[in-house]
């Protein structure tokens, strides 16, 4: 082959910049999900859960943490971007990737618009003499700045986002802890852990909608072409079980002790009820969560959504399962501009859906689904296709997490599955009409085109002259 021609082919398949360390993906795991969510999901998962909130917690961790598991294994041979769209690629065809990409797309959208909201919900309480849209056009204004010019921008801003999150949780766990401790009027040993109204249906929603606090950490894995070392999939593996286990801890704690300052209270409305909590309990620090959960929320969680969902977008695009235009990055920045933009439309244009209990839903569907396909891949790729005898990494742990994915996916709301259903509908009627997915499905079947787990899924490239 002509130098001329690998030149071309180099071309046509752009590869992003290798900027991100461990810590960086650490950080960006707990900012993805966010140390504060479990203030901002408290009242929802509460509610649906009858009370038993520290048990929906727990299921929905259960399957998170499964299925964290199983994204380490696939990161380690499948170290490129798309997450769950590549590891579906590397177990099946390009149409089975494709809908795997597709519905965790589902869940990077929505959650970036649903933090958005939530962002700018929050400091409309803590400073009312803006409108709430203004906040949201600032947060978007921001998601537009951070995404052309990289993550040389976004990481300092993440850092700085995540010691504020951390350092508001450290003061709320201190004052509740002093608030209801031994020697005061509440103990935090009165706190009824399976309520009488908390059935196994009840329970299976407030996972559901327990899980999409953990959302996020998955976005991690759609870095991969952005790490440095000789071995991202495994830094990509160690951040993301590390930054799931981090936040299962914190999330338990905080919905326990919320619980504790909730008893004897009235608390009207789901979507501000750890405001309201605090308001009432502990006054000073209802304006301080206020600003935390805005700004963490609508810069910090959007933004890494956002990331996931534009690093996926171009990495589908680069495959050709959707229209090209995504797949080419910008020449000053190297970043995939268009795909960023295109994210960035969504998101806008789903902020008004209004029923945050749906929203919720449909992204934990979104999720959820990506999530089965992962373990699922697990399975297919070490313990069929391999023979593997490590039972409990190849074939238990993400059999479980199959299992507990199924089970909560049953509790989710019942206008959010039909939803989440004709989003994947519409997903399949774009493969079907994409003539360039047709041509790639032909074109790695006919060619025979092994994968190489150092690249990128996608037509793959001679090494530079």
């Amino acid at each position: 082959m002509s130098s001329s021609q690998e030149k071309d082919l180099r071309v046509a398949r752009p590869e992003l910049r290798r900027v991100l360390s461990r810590p960086h993906l650490f950080v960006f795991g707990l900012v993805s999900m966010g140390p504060i969510a479990a203030f901002s999901m408290y009242g929802f998962v509460f509610a649906t859960s009858g009370g038993a909130i520290i048990l929906a917690y727990l299921i929905g961790a259960m399957g998170v943490m499964l299925t964290a598991l199983s994204f380490a294994q696939m990161a380690s041979v499948a170290p490129h971007s798309g997450s769950v769209y590549g590891y579906a690629n590397l177990q099946w065809a390009v149409r089975s990737a494709f809908w795997g990409g597709w519905a965790i797309l589902l869940d990077y959208l929505l959650l970036a618009s649903l933090t958005a909201v939530y962002g700018a919900l929050y400091l409309f309480s803590a400073l009312p003499q803006i409108p709430q849209f203004r906040y949201l056009l600032g947060f978007f204004a921001l998601l537009l700045i951070s995404g052309v010019r990289g993550f040389t921008l976004s990481t300092k801003f993440d850092f700085s986002v995540l010691a504020a999150q951390l350092g508001f949780c450290a003061i709320f766990i201190l004052l509740a802890l002093l608030l209801t401790g031994p020697g005061s009027a509440q103990s935090p040993l009165t706190y009824d852990f399976l309520p009488k109204g908390a059935t196994v249906g009840a329970l299976l929603g407030g996972a559901s909608l327990a899980v999409v606090t953990f959302l996020g950490f998955d976005a991690i894995s759609t870095l991969a072409e952005e790490v440095t070392g000789e071995h991202p999939g495994r830094r990509i593996g160690q951040a993301t079980v590390m930054s799931v286990a981090a936040m299962l801890a914190l999330f338990i704690l905080i919905s326990w002790l919320l619980s504790e300052l909730a008893q004897g209270l009235t608390l009207p409305d789901p979507s501000t009820s750890a405001f309201d909590i605090l308001v009432q309990r502990l006054p000073a620090l209802a304006t301080p969560l206020a600003l935390v959960c805005g700004l963490a929320l609508g810069i910090g969680g959007s933004q890494a959504c956002h990331t996931g969902a534009t690093r996926l977008t171009f990495a589908m695009a680069r495959d050709r399962c959707l229209p090209g235009g995504p797949a080419r990055l910008n020449a000053a920045f190297h970043t995939p501009m268009k795909a960023m933009a295109m994210t960035l439309a969504v998101i806008v244009a789903t902020i008004a859906i209004d029923h945050v209990d749906v929203l919720a839903g449909l992204v934990s569907f979104g999720a959820l689904t990506g999530f089965l396909l992962v373990n699922v891949s697990v399975v297919v790729h070490f313990g069929i296709r391999q023979r593997s005898r490590a039972w409990l990494a190849h074939w238990l742990a993400p059999l479980l997490g199959v299992a507990v994915v199924l089970d909560i996916i049953s509790g989710i709301n019942p206008l959010a599955l039909e939803l989440g259903l004709g989003w994947m509908v519409s997903g399949m009627a774009i493969y079907w009409f994409h003539a360039g997915a047709r041509r790639a499905l032909r074109s790695r079947q006919g060619l025979g085109i092994a994968f190489n787990p150092e690249r990128p899924v996608g037509p793959t490239l001679p090494p530079p002259a």
